[in-house]
């Protein structure tokens, strides 16, 4: 999935949260207006337990970055 208009309205603090979320970083650590802007984007995603995961779309954002 290469979409190059989502890659480029996020912004290096989006990018950053996305980075840290795959590597596991609570949810405290990314500022919730970032938060709140990847959810609605669908990149990423909260589990049963409240924790951040990346979605599909958000897993294959990254890897072709």
């Amino acid at each position: 999935m290469n979409n190059p208009v989502l890659k480029d309205t996020l912004i290096g603090e989006e990018w950053m949260a996305l980075r840290q979320i795959a590597l596991g970083v609570k949810a405290a650590a990314i500022p919730r207006s970032v938060r709140t802007r990847l959810e609605v984007l669908d990149l990423i995603t909260r589990d049963d337990y409240g924790h951040l995961m990346l979605t599909e779309k958000g897993r294959r954002l990254i890897e072709i970055d």
